[in-house]
């Protein structure tokens, strides 16, 4: 049966037009971590006063160099490591101290703090003896001065203490005394002979850690030790869960004779390998569990300990180990050797160690040392000798050594104390100290940043940091804002250096100044003279705030006064890229902002109640417009502070106006470490960069101010005011870059470059120029200047539009020059882009606004008006509010032709806009009358081979193909792709499109090969021209695929489809119209596979996206309730599709009116919809006033009429009325034949449908020649496996079985099942009809025949 609504129609049929005339010729249906460490912790009381601070406490503080560790940790495997680096008390990596390692060394270490112990933890390349040994003799050459190293991992145990005759368990510990190396000895040819004595094998430990095991051993120490052990483990367990104790269960010993082998009781006959001998074990079981190889349990020995419940907790066990290069895999080896030399467990790296440093090895027992080795108690041994280990070391007490003294006069001369609230920042004062501090550093490096990024903060904490780590230097902080403030504190750092002849403190504070101006110079001079002198010692001097470049520039006398030293560094903070050059060269850290985990965590530092303000939401988004800058921050924690207000509250008064925003930035304030005189607000810390820049480039200011008006991001140069030279130019932008107002984004093109304005600069520069005056001037200058730089309106221009859109966006919201005419030219732009950006609803609101103001300003009867109302027209045409875009174009044509004249280009183009919109409202008679008018009057005035003409002959053949007109289609756009063909070439875009249409024409006729050809044709000229990613690329290949899926080659169809939507997802978005017709299409093809479900899944998407994007009553967005229904009732779920049908319709009627097609579409769906459900007379009444209607308004050779008529015959075949159907399907299949040619599908579809009629009135003869023609020109015109093929050979085997045709039935259903699994699928619902059908047959047959 005919469909009554085709889903798959989402072709585009697309012209280039110099106006919005162009859319006539579309032919779809739509478009630091938060905790604190202790060395941060260890801060002071600062006061806004020039004063030295003093250390109260010191506490544990990392080593100076690798001379400061004396304790080491030797780890085999990744797992003992990682236990051990669990009970580090700290690590010193975490807390940015790099101690790197001697040349040559390839060991890797890990630096932390064990209770009072420096400890270094080297990690093991592989195991052994030979590992061992080497990695201990490269720790020696990075650590000089460890004393003790301690080899801590898992071991193989022996069951029993030899001596004490103790049970040992898994999970106990062995601690050393003494090491056995088990595989050290000579080979002879009767046997190898180990050399197992203490004399011939290893050293006995040294004197203090005898010592050390003598008190250890003790009952009560021991028993002291363990629960410490047991502490720390729980500890440890808590970080890794996977050390946790595995249970007493998995704890299995078996007799020493007893191997991990297949065994005849277990396994009936053994494998051939095990079955050679008692010696022999397989691979195979080797890598199995005693679980899953079936080790019996008859051969388990009891333990007292488990039995008793003792098991759970470690204990401690000292003794002889076992120290080898081979695992010890053999129980009965392992009780000959711990016989013999009273070994008590088993290891591979001890025997490596012991000779190269003094050393205890400390072992977790994970197994047994014998065949059946378990790895699951791998972690928990591990663990628990870590734990051991930190035990050990908390009772461990080393000799002191005193060779180093700390000198006593160092210099301090720093006006702050310490800041109690510096916060992050760490790898930047990493970097800055390797710079200055090694012995390849440099002796001079700059901290750059924009004013109020913390440049201060960071310098304030390095310097302390020196203090605490680098004894021997002394440290001097100068204020260098000008030149008096560095007189003075170079005065302070000679009178503190003691130079003779430099007045006193007392004397110089007292006011005995004369004569400072000539005195000064030289003592500058001295100081820089004393500290460029080796006997001063090693120093750090900190110049604070060199900005103004007039001060320290190139000509500056003051850089001749700065010390030079080997043993020296200078650590200069500037917010001028050009003063860090001039003073450093090229050595500079540049300061960003922080980061969202440093910026919450100083914040929640700084509030006086932190635990007040736990709106963690409300914190974040204070933070991101505050833009994570130090200053603001402290600001914002000063005024919470004082005022005693909600983060919350702050907030809001940050999203107010702009005006009050900077009120509230420009409030002062008290902070740490800032000098007293010093402006602290952030809006006017700026004010001082911002007149240092206009007295030193007016441009620069000038360009500034500009840029001020626009958004903050992608600020293109081309946008900027002229300037005389490009030199002048970029000195001036060179400048606002060096003071960080401006940043140059690193991802763009060296010849358009693109820049970023800080947010807050930007705002307190727009408050300068309004307290100035200037504001409405820069800005009215940025409108016109936007405004004659923005490109065509065409997707070619996409890149630029993109750049342009957000600063022209921002002059439309500031509001500013709303008398200006420019003005409303940038937005009447804006909105056109809009458009083509497929944002209708946003296009309008501009577009109104244009014509509101146009009509009040220049009056309804100027050109611009009416430029205004053809814009606002197309607007409102593609959002589908179809009646007022009638009224706009209408308004334009009727004012154009009183002007202008009927001849005028404008006219015809609001006359052609006009009838575009008639076409989308069905009214397409009225819509050709236009069109003719308009092809006419062009080809009169322009000429018929001028563009114009071409496309108005284009837009005719668009409207003749809606009214089902195709021949006269064709013939139209034939000439015109022959005539444009000539005027621009074969390969313009233009002329492709003008051909993709053509495609749709011949798609329209079912000439599927012809419209494949063009379409590959147009696909791969876009491909070459356009590139893979083009809109009318990805639009060609979207035809294509729909060409393949008629053609019944739905796995191409499909690849296609999905390439088409990933692709207009990744670069349109989700949520663009094109995207969004691909999903449209991707679901409709699931639909027609039989795959509804995800056909629904999709459907409900787009539904819903629809509805959000482009408006519930959006033709697109019907459309989708339409085709969502279509899919709901294929799954056979009636009342759902009829509730969509019913809302479907009446928004229709409501929208589009009650003629419109779509409408009398919806009514169709619905009448199909009922019939489904069997409720016929209710189908009949609704198709018959369907079937008038459409009619009257398409005519009765219309394809739609016709598919409307065919319909209401299935209604009527459908109720037994078989004559009324005949009548009808005879009548619709006559003009079918005669329209459309006798191959159409939809004609032999339509004698499809009156066969059927005929085999429902036993007229079998009439009907099987009826369908034997159909399937005959089908197979020579659709393919032999098209499913329209298959349908009509299925309807054909069904008569035969109708008839007791047996044979030819079984033959016809079988041919249509495989056909069908072949290129449907298995489980699709058409291959089961026929695997039922088949099966049917067979049934019946038999009943009739008998078995």
């Amino acid at each position: 049966m005919d469909r009554s609504e085709r889903i798959m129609t989402h072709f585009s049929f697309d012209l280039p037009f110099s106006s919005w005339e162009a859319r006539n010729i579309a032919l779809s249906l739509s478009l630091s971590r938060l905790s604190q460490t202790l060395e941060e912790l260890d801060q002071f009381s600062t006061f806004a006063s020039h004063q030295i601070s003093v250390c109260q406490m010191t506490p544990p503080t990392p080593p100076r160099d690798r001379r400061g560790f004396e304790i080491a940790i030797i780890c085999a495997l990744p797992l003992e490591a990682e236990c051990v680096r669990c009970v580090f008390d700290r690590c010193w990596e975490d807390e940015g101290k790099d101690y790197r390692k001697a040349q040559g060394d390839p060991n890797a270490y890990t630096t932390g703090l064990i209770g009072k112990h420096n400890v270094v933890l080297a990690h093991m390349p592989g195991m052994g003896t030979v590992s061992g040994s080497g990695v201990a003799a490269s720790l020696r050459t990075s650590f000089p001065r460890v004393k003790l190293a301690l080899v801590i991992g898992i071991c193989g145990g022996v069951p029993y203490d030899t001596e004490s005759g103790e049970e040992i368990l898994l999970g106990d510990i062995i601690i050393s005394q003494a090491l056995v190396q088990y595989d050290f000895g000579k080979k002879y040819p009767e046997g190898f002979s180990e050399r197992n004595t203490v004399g011939d094998n290893l050293g006995r430990p040294s004197l203090e850690i005898r010592s050390s095991f003598a008190q250890l051993k003790t009952f009560q120490n021991r028993k002291s030790m363990e629960k410490k052990i047991v502490t720390y483990l729980e500890g440890l367990q808590s970080q890794l869960p996977r050390a946790n104790h595995p249970g007493p269960g998995t704890d299995r010993l078996y007799k020493p004779s007893y191997l991990h082998k297949h065994h005849r009781s277990v396994v009936g006959v053994p494998c051939d390998h095990c079955a050679q001998g008692k010696e022999k074990i397989c691979a195979t079981a080797l890598r199995m569990n005693c679980e899953e190889l079936g080790c019996e349990e008859n051969n388990l020995v009891n333990r007292k300990r488990l039995a008793n419940d003792q098991g759970l907790q470690p204990v401690v066990h000292f003794g002889k180990m076992g120290s080898g290069n081979t695992v010890m895999k053999s129980a009965e080896d392992r009780d000959r050797l711990a016989q013999r030399d009273g070994i008590i467990a088993f290891e591979m790296e001890g025997a490596g160690v012991w000779d190269q440093l003094p050393s205890i090895v400390i072992k977790g027992v994970c197994d047994y040392a014998d065949s059946h080795k378990n790895k699951q108690w791998q972690s928990c041994a591990a663990a628990t000798a870590a734990a051991c280990m930190k035990a050990f070391l908390m009772k461990w007490t080393a000799g002191e050594n005193f060779s180093e003294e700390t000198p006593s006069d160092r210099l301090w001369c720093v006006p702050f104390n310490r800041l109690q609230q510096f916060i992050g920042r760490k790898d930047e004062i990493e970097m800055l100290e390797r710079k200055l501090f090694q012995s390849s550093g440099c002796s001079r490096i700059a901290v750059l940043g924009l004013g109020g990024v913390g440049k201060s903060r960071i310098a304030l904490e390095l310097a302390y940091r020196t203090k605490l780590h680098r004894p021997l230097y002394s440290v001097f902080w100068v204020r260098a804002m000008d030149a008096l403030t560095f007189e003075e504190d170079m005065y302070k750092i000679g009178m503190r250096l003691k130079i003779p002849g430099i007045e006193t403190t007392d004397s110089y504070q007292m006011g005995k100044r004369s004569g400072i101006e000539d005195k000064k110079l030289d003592v500058k001079i001295l100081v820089r003279q004393r500290l460029s002198h080796e006997s001063t010692g090693p120093w750090l001097m900190i110049i604070d705030n060199a900005d103004d470049e007039a001060i320290w520039g190139t000509d500056s006398i003051l850089t001749e006064c700065l010390p030079e030293s080997p043993t020296g560094a200078i650590l200069v903070t500037t917010r001028n890229r050009q003063v860090a050059t001039d003073l450093v060269g090229k050595e500079s850290v540049e300061l960003g902002e922080m980061n969202e985990d440093e910026a919450t965590k100083m914040l929640r530092s700084l509030l006086s109640k932190p635990e007040t303000h736990t709106d963690l939401n409300a914190i974040l988004i204070m933070l991101q417009k505050l833009t994570y800058l130090p200053l603001a921050i402290v600001q914002a924690a000063a005024y919470i502070n004082k005022n005693n207000v909600s983060i919350r509250a702050y907030l809001e008064l940050l999203c107010d106006t702009d005006e009050n925003v900077i009120k509230l930035l420009s409030k002062n304030f008290r902070a740490e470490g800032r000098y007293p005189e010093a402006k602290n607000p952030v809006a006017t810390t700026w004010l001082i960069s911002f007149e240092q820049i206009q007295r030193q480039n007016h441009l620069a200011a000038e360009c500034l101010s500009f840029i001020s008006c626009l958004g903050e991001t992608n600020i293109p140069r081309s946008l900027l005011p002229d300037a005389d030279t490009k030199l002048d130019m970029t000195d001036a932008l060179g400048l606002l870059k060096a003071y960080f107002f401006l940043k140059e984004r690193a991802d763009n093109d060296a010849l358009h470059p693109l820049y970023d304005i800080h947010r807050l600069v930007r705002l307190v520069t727009q408050s300068w120029l309004k307290s100035q005056d200037m504001l409405v001037r820069w800005t009215e200058t940025a409108i016109k200047r936007l405004a004659g730089l923005l490109p065509v309106e065409n997707y070619q221009n996409k890149i630029q539009w993109d750049l342009f859109m957000p600063h022209a966006q921002t002059l439309y919201d500031s509001c500013i020059g709303e008398d200006l005419a420019e003005r409303y030219v940038l937005i009447q732009k804006m909105g056109r882009w809009l458009m083509v950006d497929v944002k209708f609803e946003k296009a309008v609101k501009l577009l109104s606004s244009v014509v509101l103001w146009r009509e009040m300003t220049m009056g309804k009867m100027d050109e611009s008006t009416c430029d205004a109302y053809n814009d606002l027209g197309e607007a409102l045409n593609e959002q589908g509010d179809l009646p007022r875009a009638e009224e706009y174009h209408q308004k334009a044509l009727d004012r154009r032709r009183a002007n202008l004249g009927m001849e005028h280009p404008s006219t015809l183009t609001s006359m052609a806009n006009l009838a575009s919109t008639y076409q989308d409202q069905g009214r397409w008679k009225e819509a050709e009358q236009l069109g003719l008018q308009v092809k006419d009057t062009r080809k009169m005035v322009q000429g018929v081979e001028h563009l114009d003409t071409q496309w108005s002959m284009a837009s005719l053949a668009s409207n003749y193909l809606n009214q089902g007109r195709w021949k006269e289609a064709e013939e139209l756009l034939l000439q015109v792709r022959e005539t444009v063909k000539r005027v621009l070439g074969m390969e313009h875009p233009g002329t492709l499109t003008v051909i993709a249409n053509l495609a749709v024409i011949y798609w329209r006729q079912a000439r599927w090969k012809e419209a494949e050809g063009l379409q590959v044709q147009v696909r791969e000229a876009r491909k070459r021209l356009l590139g893979m990613e083009h809109p009318s690329t990805l639009s060609s290949i979207h035809n294509l695929a729909l060409t393949y899926w008629d053609q019944g080659r739905w796995k191409e169809a499909e690849e296609l489809l999905m390439q088409v939507k990933e692709t207009r997802l990744r670069v349109l978005g989700l949520e663009h119209p094109s995207t969004l017709e691909s999903t449209a299409s991707l679901a409709a093809a699931y639909g027609y596979q039989g795959r509804l479900k995800e056909a629904e899944e999709l459907g409900v998407q787009l539904k819903e996206t629809r509805k959000r994007v482009l408006g519930v009553e959006h033709p697109d967005t019907l459309t989708s309730i339409s085709n969502l229904a279509w899919t709901l009732g294929n799954q056979g779920r009636w009342k759902e599709a009829e509730e969509l049908g019913v809302q479907l319709k009446e928004t229709r009627k409501r929208v589009l009116g009650v003629e419109h097609p779509d409408t009398l579409t919806s009514m169709g769906n619905l009448a199909w919809t009922l019939g489904n459900q069997g409720r016929w007379k209710e189908a009949e009444e609704l198709s018959v006033q369907v079937t008038e209607m459409i009619k009257r308004v398409l005519g009765i050779e219309h394809p739609d009429t016709l598919r409307r008529i065919g319909n209401l015959a299935w209604t009527f075949g459908n109720q037994g009325r078989w004559k009324e159907a005949e009548e009808l399907f005879v009548q619709v299949m006559d003009t079918t034949k005669r329209v459309l040619g006798i191959e159409h599908p939809d004609t032999l579809m339509r004698i499809g449908n009156l066969a059927w009629t005929y085999r429902n009135q036993g007229r079998w003869k009439e009907a099987e020649e009826l369908f034997v023609q159909v399937m005959d020109t089908t197979k020579r015109v659709l393919g032999v496996e098209h499913p329209d093929t298959l349908m009509i050979i299925d309807n054909l085997a069904s008569m035969y079985r109708n008839q007791g045709w047996w044979k030819e039935a079984e033959e016809l259903f079988m041919e249509v099942k495989e056909a069908r699994k072949r290129v449907l699928g298995v489980e699709h619902p058409e291959t089961l009809t026929s695997i039922d059908d088949l099966a049917a047959t067979y049934q019946d047959r038999r009943a009739v025949e008998g078995d």
